[in-house]
């Protein structure tokens, strides 16, 4: 394929002068940026199986051929060099691509819908089918670990064979709160009373904030008091400081894993501000509960 032409028709040229650049695409580089954390559980051979924002579907299995000796002062990650067959061109050059890494150990790890994962309080749980009793469910926490396209490695928690409930998710966990199967995550406001004095479901606020390279975006979200909030923080960028989120005043500290949706989940009875941040609070944002 020319990538790049630099001669037309009637251009006088000699036998130095570069003319065309001509790649082969059947076998390309992915090249990723490796956590400090992860050097240990990497090396040269190790499989890797590559995703890609513009084919979320598509799975692509490659191996790791080169891992630089050098580590960026800025990111703390070194350069890893993947290669992956593209048979099909699916790949372009400049595309942007996430990797998940092997030890090669041939241990295989569960991998499973991001949108299976809630977070009830400091505990991160998936809901199965329970093959015993059929139409019931079963709560179970777990461990994250590396997060790939739509779907994110369980390290603990999950066996295979689970069946994890994805889509209704939500419902199911709102349901083991309403049916009073667990306590409520939240200190108070979960519950409300209707005007004729019957129990009833008060309305949860939910809000999405994106943090990038540079922000907290919003920087500054609206509340209503006595009313249950959840705010779901997705980081969108490796080029940040802000890898984790505080609320110093609610005690609440959590890690931002990329492009993982974090929910933080709250209820605050008094009008006024909560301050959040990242872990060295540099970024920061602001909730007005009013």
């Amino acid at each position: 394929m020319v990538t790049e032409r630099l001669a037309n028709v009637g251009l006088n040229v000699d036998q130095a002068t570069k003319l065309f650049t001509i790649v082969d695409l059947s076998s390309v580089w992915v090249v990723a940026n490796l956590y400090e954390k992860d050097f240990a559980h990497v090396r040269v051979g190790s499989p890797a199986t590559v995703t890609t924002n513009a084919y979320p579907d598509l799975v692509l299995q490659g191996r790791v051929s080169y891992i630089d000796p050098q580590v960026s002062p800025e990111t703390r990650t070194a350069k890893v060099r993947i290669e992956v067959p593209n048979a099909r061109n699916e790949l372009r050059l400049g595309m942007y691509a996430e990797a998940l890494v092997g030890d090669g150990g041939g241990v295989s790890t569960p991998m499973i819908p991001r949108g299976a994962v809630q977070n009830v309080g400091d505990r991160t749980v998936v809901y199965l089918v329970n093959p015993k009793e059929p139409g019931t469910f079963v709560e179970r926490e777990v461990r994250l670990g590396m997060a790939t396209g739509n779907k994110v490695s369980v390290l603990a928690g999950v066996h295979p064979g689970d069946v994890v409930v994805e889509e209704g998710s939500f419902s199911v966990r709102a349901e083991v709160e309403r049916l009073g199967l667990r306590a409520a995550p939240t200190r108070s406001g979960t519950a409300a009373s209707t005007s004729d004095g019957r129990p009833g479901v008060m309305q949860v606020q939910d809000v999405r904030v994106a943090v990038t390279e540079t922000s907290f975006d919003p920087q500054r979200i609206a509340l209503r008091a006595g009313a249950p909030a959840r705010i779901t923080f997705t980081r969108t960028s490796d080029k940040t400081c802000a890898t984790a989120v505080v609320f110093a005043s609610l005690h609440i500290r959590r890690e931002l894993p990329l492009n993982v949706p974090v929910a933080i989940e709250f209820t605050s009875d008094k009008a006024g501000e909560i301050a959040f941040a990242c872990g060295i609070n540099m970024l920061r944002g602001t909730v007005v509960v009013q």
